[in-house]
Parts: structure tokens; sequence; C-alpha cells
């Protein structure tokens, strides 16, 4: 194994430093104006919030605006400022306070409910959707009722009642989304007459399958889902191996989006009945569908989909007619990626079904599949011939024909394909793009401007020329860029889009010139800002990358993914995560989802892990890198039933994926299953797989099942294959690891390290040396590494675990304090509160402080500077801070604590105590509890 490092640093010990005089009397004159200011909003808001509670609402009104005025951002001020106006029948001005208030970061739980019940009422349905929108609203009732209500206003019932009984399996108890289903229910007519003639039949005979069968089917044609998969469980009682009702249940379960559970009952069918092509097909379809791959092969897949669902609807499904089967056999090698196969059953189904013209657009995919574009030109020739109306079959000629046909012809067919299908922007962009070379611009710039919302002339050059930069139509795109700069010199959009051009083009340097071109112009030029932020980002000047991003203003979402990255880059995972976090409340997604998730369970913040995956895993059961996060996260919390479930759901996804085979091999590996490791190798046996590679996998299972002559024989005719390869050595340093050949294992990894200088490398040179129990070693290591690359924040945090593990926590100060002189990242400082907490609270808050100043959006820094406020009996001040936490998190125990614990000092039990109640009855551990009792019983 390559050591993990990070599992072997022990807990954060602090102890005591002397801070220097000149650092703390500097902060210090930032920090009283900084408390000043929170003491005057803070207490406005205090105010507000009282009469609030004594429905002095004109008077809340008041405080709250005065407060909003000297502090615009304060979200707690805003977020009550539009429940006032909710309260007064004031929709309008509530609606724009909470969207304010949502956009800033504030948490969508508090906020939601109000702005949706406005836009209900002042008509703006679409609006709340698109609202909604943006969040992901699986397992979460108030999201699920909430939408239900939108498009209820709107007659979809239906929708709105899977919707509410979605909400209600999360919570039973959820009294307005049964209001809403209640409400809906009384409008609805429901079609019962086949289901009263299906139950007379089985009333009579519970055991007969076709009419079970039948009446799983109403159930499904009525989406009661539940007692359609009821059903055909019944029936799986009466006969396990009934084919058809196995079929049903498991198509059922992936139009649930359940196709896990589906993928287990094909998997049992393929066992069964290996050649029936039916199952087959069920499976390739399953896997089709939800093999991680591009947009565009996604696009295509589903097309291909659509195009299979056509084809089996004439089909009967008793028996398979025999000119049917080539069909479905090339559908399966076609979904399993074995084109030639595809191609050859397709071919054989053509001679047979001459009049199915459909044929040839399978023909022209696969050919594309084998690179042989020209072959695919002319069976999608023949295909639009007979299917002029199919505008996927349309996108795919026209791009096809611009290698093979004459330019005039290739326009006839673009300008006959836009006359057909013109709102397709694939069509649309290659005519503009035709048009610009011929030097008709006005004509290009009206084919965009009839097909967008931009009627001004220089956003549509502008948009014309982005477009051609995108088709790579650099030529055309430079003589718009050239025109634009010369009519608009003054414009920074114009250099700009020169800047994309050249970076498109390769040429960095002279990119950065019309980048700094346009922020002569305009200093605060957010896409040149991003533009040279990512530049030197990725050059890994994080300092003149970080000082680029500062000056941007606003945190839309491509800032933030910007501020993440470099955060990564850095090794600061909390500054990451909360940046993520802000994106993912504001627009979803599965990929920053993912993102956050890799960052969570890198950071051990397993619960968080487990809370984000069980909400994006209902839309996403197939998703590779979401079972492979379930994996993941089973083995860290050493749940190794589910952690074979997923590997499980993965080997029914990789059965025929070689390169996905072995990554699967690895979580066997990890899982310590050698049954399913074994199994995994017997299935690589029947696949296109190298030598090398499959007796290196043989290795590893040796190495696993700690058969270690076998794994070193193994190794010793692989070097002689192969040689002494990274890989190989590699592997040789876990054969001495595992069978505990330390000084061995440091010779070779401490050799292998000073030859790649690779961080893997110098993770496993610590891990032996932690093993040997070298922690003087360890220490020497890491300060030669943070000496070379002194903004490895990784590193550094790693060495001054090591030196708090070893009782050093002066030394770990000294680090983080220079580490600051090189980067001022808010984590440092954060770092640094726990070192001198308890030990020298001044400096405590001073670094507090600065965390907050360099990330206000992190609510964790904010919590953190506000406690310590507070324990300094700066109560009011602490209170600003929290309510700031408390705002961006409101269902964060320790925050809860920490505001009633200074509501209290504030003499203000009511309403610590109505928090404490709220929060104690959640019935939750956390670190705090026992002093919430403890206060709460104080105080009663």
């Amino acid at each position: 194994m390559i050591f993990n490092l990070r599992s072997s640093i022990l807990g954060v010990i602090f102890l005591k430093e002397v801070f220097s005089m000149r650092c703390f009397f500097a902060l210090t004159v930032l920090f009283f104006p900084l408390l000043t200011f929170a003491a005057q909003v803070g207490d406005s808001y205090e105010k507000a919030l009282k009469a609030f509670y004594e429905k002095d609402y004109s008077a809340a009104k008041i405080h709250l605006k005065n407060g909003l005025k000297t502090s615009p951002d304060f979200l707690p001020a805003r977020i009550l400022l539009g429940k006032i106006y909710f309260q007064q029948e004031d929709c309008l001005s509530s609606e724009k306070e909470n969207e304010i208030a949502l956009n800033s970061g504030g948490d969508w739980s508090e906020i939601l409910p109000v702005l949706i019940a406005c836009k209900i009422q002042l008509n703006k349905v679409d609006e709340g959707l698109a609202i909604i929108a943006r969040y992901s609203i699986e397992n979460q009732a108030i999201l699920l009722s909430l939408k239900a209500k939108l498009i209820k206003e709107k007659e979809q019932y239906d929708q709105a009642i899977t919707l509410l009984n979605q909400a209600l399996v999360i919570n039973p108890n959820f009294i307005d989304a049964k209001l809403t289903l209640a409400d809906i229910y009384f409008r609805q007519q429901k079609n019962d007459q086949a289901k009263t003639l299906v139950q007379d039949v089985i009333s009579d005979d519970d055991s007969n399958i076709p009419a079970q069968l039948l009446l799983a089917r109403i159930y499904e044609a009525d989406a009661e889902s539940d007692l359609a998969l009821a059903t055909y469980d019944k029936l799986l009682i009466l006969d396990s191996e009934h084919t058809l009702s196995l079929l049903g249940k498991a198509s059922l379960l992936q139009k649930l989006k359940r196709s896990d559970e589906a993928l287990e009952i094909i998997l049992l069918l393929r066992n069964k009945m290996p050649d029936n092509p039916f199952v087959n097909l069920l499976h390739a379809t399953i896997i089709g569908a939800h093999t991680d791959v591009d947009t565009g092969q996604q696009n295509e897949t589903q097309q291909i989909l659509r195009d299979l669902r056509d084809q089996l609807s004439t089909i009967d499904e008793d028996s398979i007619p025999n000119n049917q089967v080539d069909l479905l056999k090339g559908y399966v090698s076609y979904l399993n990626t074995q084109y030639e196969s595809a191609f050859s059953h397709f071919q054989a189904y053509k001679l047979n079904n001459q009049h199915d013209t459909s044929i040839y657009k399978l023909l022209a995919e696969t050919e594309l599949k084998k690179r042989n574009n020209k072959s695919a030109y002319q069976y999608y020739l023949k295909y639009v011939e007979s299917e002029p109306n199919d505008e996927f079959a349309a996108v795919r000629l026209v791009s096809l024909a611009r290698e093979f046909e004459p330019f005039e012809e290739y326009q006839k067919r673009l300008e006959s394909s836009f006359r057909l299908f013109p709102k397709n922007n694939s069509i649309r962009n290659h005519l503009v793009a035709v048009y610009v070379a011929q030097q008709r611009n006005e004509e290009a710039k009206k084919i965009l401007q009839e097909n967008s919302d931009i009627s001004d002339n220089y956003q549509l050059d502008i948009e014309l020329a982005k477009l051609l930069i995108s088709l790579n139509e650099l030529k055309q795109a430079g003589i718009v860029v050239s025109n634009l700069i010369a009519q608009y010199p003054l414009n920074p959009y114009s250099h700009d889009v020169a800047a994309e051009l050249y970076l498109k083009a390769g040429n960095t340097a002279k990119a950065e010139v019309f980048m700094q071109q346009a922020l002569t112009l305009d200093p605060d030029f957010t896409p040149a800002l991003l533009a040279l932020a990512s530049i030197r980002l990725n050059e890994k000047n994080y300092n003149a990358a970080n000082a680029f991003i500062n000056q941007i203003k606003g945190n839309d979402k491509k800032v933030n993914q910007l501020k993440a990255a470099l955060a990564i880059e850095q090794g600061d995972n909390t500054t990451a995560m909360q940046t993520l976090a802000l994106n993912y409340e504001k627009y979803k997604g599965v990929d920053t989802a993912s993102s956050l998730i890799e960052l969570y369970l890198r950071d051990h913040q397993y619960t968080q892990a487990a809370s984000l995956l069980a909400e994006v895993y209902p839309d996403n059961r197939l998703n590779t890198n979401i079972l492979d996060f379930k994996v993941r996260l089973a083995l860290a919390v050493n749940d190794i039933k589910n952690a074979d479930k997923f590997t499980g759901v993965l080997f029914g996804l990789y059965y025929n994926n070689a390169r996905l085979l072995k990554r699967l091999f690895l979580f066997y590996s990890q899982t310590e299953n050698l049954a399913k490791q074994a199994q995994v190798l017997e299935q690589l046996k029947n696949l296109d797989v190298a030598r090398d590679e499959y007796l290196f996998l043989v290795m590893q299972y040796q190495l696993n099942a700690k058969q270690y002559d076998n794994a070193a024989l193994s190794l010793k005719k692989l070097k002689q294959q192969l040689g002494n390869n990274i890989s190989l050595l590699e592997f040789e340093y876990n054969l001495l690891f595992e069978t505990k050949a330390y000084a061995k294992a440091e010779h070779l990894i401490s050799a292998l390290f000073h030859k790649t200088g690779s961080d893997k490398h110098l993770k496993s040179l610590i891990g032996v040396l932690i093993s040997q129990e070298k922690y003087r070693e360890v220490v020497t290591v890491l300060e030669a590494w943070i000496k070379q690359y002194p903004q490895d924040l990784a590193a550094i945090y790693l060495l001054s675990s090591t030196l708090e593990q070893q009782n050093k926590a002066a030394a770990a100060i000294t680090l983080l304090e220079d580490s600051l002189l090189h980067v001022q990242h808010s984590m440092t400082h954060h770092r640094l509160v726990g070192l001198y907490r308890n030990v020298d609270d001044a400096k405590a808050l001073a670094h507090a402080e600065k965390a907050y100043a360099l990330s206000p959006e992190n609510y964790v820094f904010s919590d953190s500077y506000g406690w310590l406020l507070v324990l300094n009996k700066e109560y009011k001040q602490g209170l600003y801070y929290l309510r700031l936490a408390q705002a961006k998190n409101t269902q964060s125990p320790t925050i809860i604590y920490h505001v009633a614990y200074a509501l209290s000092k504030l003499d203000r039990p009511f309403e610590a105590k109505d928090l404490l109640d709220k929060l104690l009855k959640r019935n939750i551990d956390f670190d705090e509890k026992v002093k919430a009792v403890e206060l709460l019983n104080s105080m009663t």
C-alpha cells in the first residue's frame, strides 16, 4: 500500500507561544473599529428581533432598516425584514429582501418557504420553479412540498402528487404536504374501470398470474408505483422465476431511477438465460444510459435508446421474431461498445429487412464509432432521404458533409437544414461560419439576432466572434475581432474577446496583453480578472492568482469555482468546501456535489459526505462516481456490508469493461474480499487485457491473500519482463511494508522519492518512518519539502500536526506564523486560533478576526470569531458574528448553542431557552450537548 499519512497524525495539542507585540498592536488597530461597528449593527438587529416577538412590526422595520444602512450585507436582518413584510402581506417587498438574502448565501431552508409563498401570491410561478430548480429536491421534504405547491398552481396534479408522496415518505408528519395533497386529490379524477375488472378476477383466484401481471401494469399506468412493485412482488412469490414479472419489475425500477435494484434482477436473469436477447438488451440499456460519458456521448446514447424503444414497441414480449434477433443483438453489442460485432448484426438485419430504412441510422452511428466517417456519411445520406424531419440525423449529416461535400453543395445543405430546424444551434452556428467565410457578415448577424434576445449591433459582433472561436474558425474570428477593436477600442469586451481568441490559439502571452488592456479600461472587469487568475493558478503562482481573485467584486459561480480550485491547490480543503457549498446551494448539479463529496472524504468529514450522498444518490443510482463515493465512504466507516453492496452494483456496470473492472479490483482489495477479487480476475480472463497488466493484478491478489512468497515470485517474473518501472517498485515497497521489512522499505521508497519528488512517495516515506517511530526524520523530510515549496499548505499543516503530536506546539506556532509571510490564508489563522486558545486569548482572538476578515463567507470562521468574543465577555459584538454564522447554517447545533449562551449572558433567558428547547428536542448528539443541558437547567 501507499501509506495514508493523514490517518497517522493524531490530535491537536495547544501550547503557549509569545506573540510579537508589533503584530499584536497592528491587529489591535483593526480590531476595535470592527467591534464598534459590530456592536452598533448587532444592537439594531437585536432590538428588531425583540419588537418582532412582540409583534410590533413597525418598530422592528425601523431598527432593521437602520442596521442595513450601516451594514447592507448583514444577512440576519435581511431575512427577518423579509418575514415581516410577508406578515404584513407586502409580498413585493418581501420578495426583494428574500431574494437578496438567498443570493447572498443565506440558509435556503429559512428563506424559501416565505419567498415561494410570495411568488405564488404574485403569480410568478415560473420564477418560483426556476429558484427550486437550483436545488436537488430529493430527500428534502420542504423543497418537495414547495415545488408541489408551485406546480399545483399550473394544474400539474400528477407530478405534484408524486412530489408530495416523496415528501411524506421523508417526513410522514409533514402537515403542509398533507394539506396540499388533500387539495389536489379533491380536484383529481381517476379511471378505475379496468382495475375493477382485474380485481374481480383476483378476488376469485389470487394466484392468477396473468391477472396479477395486468394489475401491476394498471398500477404502473396510474403512477401508483408502490402498488405496482408490491404486485410484482406478489407475482414473484407465486413464481419466483416468472420471466415477464422479473422483466416488468426491473423495467419499472429503472423508470423510478432505482436502476441498481433493476440491475440486481437483470444479473440474475443473465445467469439464468445468458443468450436471451431481451435480458442482455435491458442490461445493456441500463449500463448505456448511466455509464459516465461526455455530454456528446450521453446525448447520442439517449438518442439510440429512444430509437430502441420505438423498435421494441412492435415486438411481442412472449416471443422474439427471428427477423428481430439481429437487431437486438446489434443493440446489445453497440451499447457494450463492441462496434465490429454491432455492425455485423445490423448489416444482417438490413439484408432481411430492406424496407426498414431506420437501420441506416444505426449503421451510420456504428461507423462513426469505428472512425469510418465517409461510410457514416453515406449511410446518413440514405437515412435522411427517407426521414428528412429527424433533427438529430440532420445535425450529424451536416457535420459530416463539411468533410465530404463541395463547398456550394455543403452550403445548400446547411441552408436547407436551417429552414427545417431554425432553432438548432449547431446548424445555425455552422451556417453563420459559412457566411462569415464568404464575408456575408450582415447575414450572419441577422441569423444570430433572430435566434437570440440580442439586438445591439456590438453585442452581435461579440457573439459572432465567440461563436467562430468555439468552432475553431480562428481566421474568420480574427477578422471580426480586429474590426471590433478598431471600431470600439474603449470597450473592454473588445479586448476580452481578443484575449479569448489568442488563448484558443495557444498564445497565452498575447492573450494577457489584451486582458491587461481590458483592465486598463475597467480595473474591475471580471472576465479579465478571472482569466488572469486562472492562468496564474495553472502556473502555481498562488499569490498572484489570489490577488486577481480578490479584485473581483461578487461571488458568482465561476469566481467560487476558481476560489475553490486555488484553495485545493494550496491544501486548504476547508475553504474549498465552504466555497463549493455556496455554489451547490445556489446552482446544484452532480459535478459540484461530487467535488464536495471528494473533499469531505479527503478531510474525513464522513457525516457531511453521507448527507450529500443521500441527497444526490436517488437521481444518480448508476453514476459510477457516486457509487465510487458510496464504496469509499462505506470503507472509511468500516461498513463492509454496504461496501460490498455497492461494489456489487459496480460489478454489474463494469461487467464487460476491462478498464473499469481493474478499478473495481482495487475496491475489492480495500474490502479485503478475496472471493470477489478472484471473480474479477476470472472475468478479466475473458476480456481483452494485456498479459502484464493481468499478471500485475494476480500479483496484487497474492499480496492481499498474504501469499507473500508467490507475490515475490510474480514480482521477480514481471521485473524480468518490464524492468524496474515505478509501478513495480511501488509494489515492492508494499510487499516489504506488509512483511514488516521496514528498513528495506524505507531505503526503496526514499530512493524513489528522491528520484520522482512525488508527494505520493513523500507520504509513503513519512508512513514508513512513522512505523519505525522515526519522528525526527519525519520532521526533517517535511522541513526540506517545505523549504522547497513554501506555499504548500498541505505539507505545512501536516508538519504542524506532527510537531503538535511531539508536544512541540511552540514549533508548530512558529511554522504557521512563518507561513503567513508567504501566504495569508484564513485556514492558517484558524489553526493558530486552536493553538493559542486557552493559552493566549488575545492572540487567539486576533487570528480569529483575521480568519474571518479573509473569508467572511465561511460560517465556521464567523462562528469561531463570535464565540471567542463572547468568551472574552464582548457579548453584543460576539452575538453579531454568531448571528451571521447562524444565517448561513441554521441547523448547526454548535452555532445554536453559542447563540443561546450569548443570549443568556445578555439577560435574554426566554430566547435562549426557546433555542435550547428546540435544539435538544431534535435528540441529536453534538460536542456541546452536556453544556447545553446545563445551560438550559440553569435558566429553568
